[in-house]
């Protein structure tokens, strides 16, 4: 739109209510598409939009700012864990921009149809194709030939006309993506509507075809709820860094039973997207009434994890280190494993190769330390100390309040992995310890015991294959019941 036809703004703070209307109003139809969404979306806080211009604006806008963006959050969320998607499709160690370039371009070219998720990565495809491209200009106004060419050779396309068109054509999208997203980041890919879906109908054609003052009141439209927007945008960061660098983190709405959203206040709607607090070490609760363990050789009461100085180490032998810091980072992943619930995947540093070699650590269970028998609703761990007289109780890990993601690992009558108590940098620990090569893509899974299914099946692979119940033994130092079963 030039500035000689620009339009009359629009108050909605004064805009009179008319009668309900269902029908999708003409596209410059200012005043019918307010009533339009107050009609479709009663929710909406509108009143934040104040007043604007351009119809296409307003409606991106109250996209963004509606509840069904926190659903499209969430409907992400799941699907991601949901998904077995082959994540070498953004897997990529090196730090050249022509390569990089490339490896999105054939991203984007793999994800083109596809669902919800596919078509936020595409997105973001897109845009990380545009910004890398933008990074090798080195200073130029616009990306030279050469650097076509050599993401060309990099795809193995054809040096043709159509090949280069279709790379600038990819680039122009993601240039779009770029400037919508703005200061806000890419963050704001998880917020644009996926499909043309009433009352806003925003597609990614209506995207595309935005001109600059178009983007720009979009943005001064949602900057005064600059803050909640913010926020949301925090969650898609989050969820794009978890397909990027097989990095992973729980949130709030995967441990809520969520039926609705329309009760949820606006604070309400964010604290669910917040992530869950994971603690690298267990807590020890003092506001407890702690007994003497049995056999018990030092002071008490104490935290009944500590260890003298002289202890040494049981990873290196030393009397100080940071073993437990030095743990192999970001090589697990939380998945749904269909009636077990969540449950971990791990993931190597390249695809097909082994993530955790046999005997190897994989993490600390951790949680909150309280005194034996506190808690019996199957998230506490019954910690032994193998170094006292007669291995007594010290302890429950409880994790179902604080804890890392170690507790999501499922049971397998096969497991591949076991928890062990060590002297880990001078305190007792819960560790997970890899009884075989864990390859990629695979569960890590623990055997909990007969003992722990009570009246319930198992439901491992195992069991389920053989449809009986569960036959396997306990041959653990301790126990864990993992909130992933029944979840």
């Amino acid at each position: 739109m030039t500035a000689a036809t620009k339009r009359k703004p629009v108050d909605i703070l004064n805009l009179a209510p008319k009668k309900r209307r269902s029908a999708r109003p003409d596209e410059n139809a200012s005043n019918k598409w307010i009533e339009h969404i107050r009609d479709q979306d009663p929710g909406h806080g509108l009143a934040s939009l104040k007043n604007f211009e351009r119809v296409t604006s307003f409606r991106f806008a109250a996209a963004v700012l509606s509840k069904k963006t926190v659903e499209r959050c969430i409907s992400l969320l799941e699907t991601w864990r949901n998904q077995a998607l082959p994540t070498d499709t953004f897997r990529t160690t090196s730090r050249d921009p022509v390569t990089r370039a490339a490896m999105f371009v054939r991203s984007a070219k793999i994800l083109e149809a596809g669902a919800e998720l596919n078509i936020l990565l595409l997105r973001l495809a897109e845009l990380c194709f545009a910004s890398e491209m933008d990074s090798a200009k080195a200073g130029s106004t616009r990306v030279g030939s050469d650097r076509i060419n050599d993401v060309l050779r990099q795809l193995e396309w054809p040096q043709t006309k159509e090949s280069r068109k279709a790379l600038h054509n990819r680039l122009m999208k993601g240039r779009k993506w770029l400037s919508i997203c703005g200061n806000f980041g890419s963050g704001l890919l998880c917020l644009i509507p996926f499909t043309s879906e009433a009352p806003y109908y925003i597609s990614k054609d209506t995207c595309q075809q935005m001109d600059e003052a178009e983007i720009k009141e979009f943005q001064d439209l949602i900057g005064p709820k600059k803050g909640f927007v913010r926020s949301l945008c925090e969650f898609g960061n989050s969820l794009q860094k978890m397909v990027l660098e097989s990095w992973d983190m729980e949130f709030r709405c995967e441990t809520e039973k969520i039926i609705s959203l329309n009760a949820y206040s606006e604070d309400e709607l964010l604290s669910i997207l917040q992530p869950v607090p994971y603690h690298e070490t267990s807590i020890y609760e003092t506001g407890y009434d702690w007994s003497r363990p049995q056999s018990w050789p030092w002071d008490w009461p104490i935290d009944p994890t500590w260890t003298p100085p002289d202890y040494r180490c049981d990873l290196c032998q030393a009397t100080q280190c940071d073993c437990i810091s030095s743990l192999t980072k970001n090589c697990c992943r939380i998945m749904h494993y269909g009636a077990k619930g969540r449950g971990i995947q791990v993931c190597a540093s390249s695809r097909g190769g082994i993530a955790y070699k046999k005997d190897s650590y994989i993490g600390e269970l951790t949680g909150q330390l309280v005194p034996p028998m506190t808690y019996t609703d199957g998230m506490a761990l019954e910690l032994h100390r193998p170094d006292i007289a007669d291995e007594p109780v010290v302890c429950q890990v409880y994790c179902k309040e604080k804890g890392n993601w170690v507790r999501l690992v499922n049971h397998s009558c096969s497991p591949c992995a076991r928890f062990v108590v060590k002297v880990v940098s001078g305190k007792v620990r819960v560790m997970l310890q890899a009884i075989r090569d864990i390859w990629d893509g695979g569960e890590v899974t623990a055997n909990y015991g007969r003992d722990f299914f009570k009246n319930n099946d198992c439901l491992c692979e195992i069991c389920e294959a053989e449809a009986q119940p569960n036959q396997g033994t306990n041959d653990l130092i301790t126990r864990l019941p993992p909130s992933s079963q029944g979840q």
